[in-house]
């Protein structure tokens, strides 16, 4: 039976338009980035094989970022205007006042991959280490890693398992409809969205049938806005400066708070009263994320599982932070994990329970890629899904009275693999048999002992205010350079070894050196 592609938008719209800004200058191939030869993609129909320098074709790659960009950018403020961005990692890397655009709208960076290249000639491995390149620049440049890709052409049969594997909600290479759709067979348990593109000939025919009354014959226009993907939630940075000047100095802060969508979690919990939200709380270069559901000893609603991301997120997209602490809102239990009576209810349900590990996954995969440094404080139990948020952070800070445990031995569950990734990598594989194989609570001092938790101290303030003090430069790229270690990196390759050499000619190398020979503290 022929059915017609449909989706019920928000608040009865017909049609939700995405306003896509596509950025690969800056990435294209170029004789004097070192590449072989020049980018054959020109549109002044003229390609140099040989390998010299085409400078018109350097030119005119330079025409969107220098006179477009601040255009465009205008034009968005303006008109209050969302967008996605869809950009090419270098681009990026050698443009840092676009990337500065895009986290000074509030706005989202869609990878186009690490580089503009042809994907689809990759491997399985260097396909893999591609798009884990390409999110750890763009969380870099912008602060905030992507969760959509767009391959340049089109994709291999490796691609969409490898970015569901490494974190991805949504996969634009696709060009089959005018409305997103699931992807539910390609890694099953696990669905990613699929949001069609539409290039200047579909999107003409569509204009075409929407407004042809108003269009003189013959006029069908050509557009890079992709139509039916809803634009993100507006929360633009407000009183900044129009054009691209560059990266925006870090002003100081007041102390804020922001509150996740507590009425959401009260209705999850089918709970009332306070106390069932996270929370946020930014103040002296220290942001603070808050688990505050103390009845309930601060187990995870589904609610509370999809808030997390957009808090951590805004922790470090804010220019004055240095260092995020997850920790409970009171004394006591830091976590017990999953909400067992909301799990219990929704486990039998596969969209429900598919819905449920989406956004656990989400979750801790955020927080263990986030770009500053994360410590969890834990005073209580910590256990579970609890337990595996405390792992995403990048030290665990506990009193003595604290307990630790992860246990699917006692429900017949199986703990996720990047769950257990987690724990390998601080415990050791022999540790981490015996964690999941009995179920059992560790305390504070064994799981110092085993490497679970990092320091014993009565709070979290002494070691957050060292790490504050130091470069944050430094911290987000040893950061960096430890993720590629764990994930199987053993020698250096062009892309660290420039960030080495780089660190001698930014502001904290100048800082650190004059303030050792003034003998002073840095201030970074």
């Amino acid at each position: 039976m022929l059915r017609e592609e449909r989706m019920d938008w928000p608040d009865g719209a017909k049609l939700a338009l995405s306003v896509v800004v596509n950025v690969e200058e800056g990435s294209e191939m170029t004789v004097a980035r070192g590449d072989r030869g020049m980018e054959p993609v020109d549109e002044l129909g003229v390609h140099i094989k040989s390998p010299i320098r085409n400078y018109a074709n350097e030119s005119n790659y330079l025409y969107g970022l220098k006179a477009g960009a601040p255009r465009v950018v205008k034009l968005l403020r303006e008109h209050d205007i969302m967008a996605s961005w869809t950009v090419a990692a270098m681009s990026l890397e050698n443009h840092p006042e676009i990337a500065a655009a895009i986290r000074d709208l509030g706005h989202e960076a869609v990878s186009h991959g690490w580089r503009w290249v042809h994907q689809f000639k990759l491997d399985e491995a260097a396909e893999r280490a591609f798009i884990d390149r390409a999110v750890q620049s763009i969380e870099r440049t912008t602060g905030t890693r992507p969760y959509g890709w767009l391959s340049r052409y089109f994709h291999t049969d490796n691609t969409r398992r490898l970015l569901i594997e490494a974190g991805f909600e949504y996969h634009m290479d696709d060009y089959s409809g005018d409305v997103p759709f699931w992807d539910r067979e390609t890694v099953p348990g696990r669905p990613i969205a699929i949001v069609p593109r539409l290039y200047p000939r579909q999107l003409a025919r569509l204009r075409a049938a929407l407004l042809r009354p108003a269009l003189p014959r013959g006029r069908g226009g050509q557009s890079q806005d992709d139509v039916a993907r809803p634009a993100p939630a507006d929360h633009r940075a407000a009183g900044t400066d129009l054009g691209l000047r560059g990266v925006p100095e870090a002003r100081p802060r007041t102390r804020r708070r922001v509150d996740r969508d507590a009425a959401a979690d009260r209705a999850a919990s089918g709970e009332g009263g306070p106390g069932m939200s996270l929370s946020l709380d930014i103040a002296g270069g220290v942001a603070t994320l808050r688990i505050d559901r103390a009845a309930k000893r601060n187990a995870f609603t589904q609610a509370m599982w999809e808030a997390l991301p957009g808090l951590v997120e805004s922790a470090m997209a804010d220019a004055g932070v240095r260092v995020l602490v997850l920790r409970a809102a009171e004394p006591g239990a830091f976590s017990a994990g999953a909400d067992i009576v909301e799990f219990g209810a929704g486990a039998r349900d596969p969209e429900w329970r598919a819905k449920n590990q989406a956004a656990i996954a989400r979750a801790q995969l955020v927080l263990s890629h986030a770009a500053k440094p994360t410590v969890a404080f834990v005073e209580g139990d910590c256990v579970g899904g609890g337990c595996g948020l405390a792992m995403a952070c990048d030290l665990r800070v506990a009193t003595t009275a604290a307990r630790f445990g992860i246990t699917p031995a006692k429900l017949g569950l199986v703990y996720s693999l990047h769950d257990t990734k987690l724990l390998v990598d601080l415990v050791g594989p022999s540790q981490a048999k015996r964690i999941l194989f009995t179920a059992q609570l560790i305390d504070a001092g064994e799981a110092h002992r085993i490497g679970l938790v990092d320091i014993l101290a009565d709070g979290p303030d002494a070691l957050v205010a060292t790490i504050a003090e130091a470069s944050p430069h430094t911290a987000r790229e040893a950061k960096a350079m430890v993720r590629r270690i764990l994930n199987g990196q053993s020698s250096d390759d062009a892309e660290t070894s420039a960030l080495f050499a780089e660190a001698f000619t930014l502001p904290d190398f100048a800082e650190g050196v004059a303030a050792f020979l003034e003998k002073r503290k840095a201030r970074f």
